[in-house]
């Protein structure tokens, strides 16, 4: 069994997975994450009669996201994995959605593509582009046997990286799917892309999160709980600014 959690936005959401494959999610609510964490997650459990001990593995939404809730997610999930002693699965926003595209209503064909588009303010964009590859859809296969990476995870301002993905279409004939935070509001400088459809986002992710991780740890990719690391993209400001700091500083 398995507990997915995230937190990289409001109002986040969890997943159960029970012993007969079959998940159950629920949305977070307009608590802070801090607030709901790690209480609704038990009361998820508690509902389907079942205890932390009866976990088999944890999963989180690795990021990008909002720093403090996806620092709140992580340490939950830690917490959790340190307490009972299970190993634990990392899944990015990127990986999540690339699952609900290719089990989703889309059904991508063999060579279509997705390029998943996210607000990473500062008038930035977290970026990622990957391929359906030829392998079936079935309860064996892991994320990374049913897509390929073309580009990213990356940031950047939208104009740089529409050239890029540029320069990758016009060596893919695939069809291009869009999904994103920042889809919508990048709509016209996104159509120099060419033809594309636009997916919306699922209402929760930790059912995606949920289905990634299941598959990973089938397959024996888990980690202990101090190995789960964020995924930021782009560093951290505390970073730079103490990079900046020792920069000015007299020797």
């Amino acid at each position: 069994m398995l507990l997915a959690i995230d937190t990289t936005s409001a109002p986040g959401s969890l997943a159960f997975i029970g012993a007969d494959g079959t998940c159950v999610a629920q949305a977070g609510d307009e608590r802070p994450h801090g607030e709901q964490l790690p209480g609704a997650a038990l009361d998820l459990l508690s509902r389907q009669g079942c205890t932390l001990a009866d976990i088999d593995v944890f999963a989180v939404a690795t990021g990008p996201g909002s720093l403090t809730g996806l620092r709140v997610g992580m340490a939950t999930v830690q917490g959790l994995g340190v307490a009972t002693g299970r190993p634990c699965v990392g899944v990015s926003v990127f990986e999540a959605l690339s699952w609900a595209w290719v089990s989703g209503t889309a059904r991508p064909a063999a060579g279509d593509l997705l390029g998943v588009w996210l607000d990473a303010r500062r008038d930035e964009v977290f970026t990622a582009l990957v391929r359906r590859t030829s392998t079936p859809l079935d309860g064996r296969m892991a994320l990374r046997d049913l897509v390929e990476s073309l580009e990213g995870p990356t940031v950047g301002t939208a104009a740089e990286r529409i050239a890029a993905w540029c320069a990758v279409r016009a060596e893919e004939a695939g069809r291009l799917a869009l999904c994103g935070t920042r889809v919508e509001a990048d709509r016209e400088a996104l159509a120099t892309l060419g033809p594309h459809d636009i997916i919306d986002l699922p209402s929760g992710l930790a059912s995606a999160v949920a289905a990634v991780a299941a598959r990973e740890a089938a397959h024996g990719r888990t980690v202990t709980p101090h190995a789960l690391h964020p995924l930021y993209v782009r560093r951290p400001d505390v970073e730079t600014a103490r990079e900046r700091a020792r920069a000015a500083s007299p020797r």
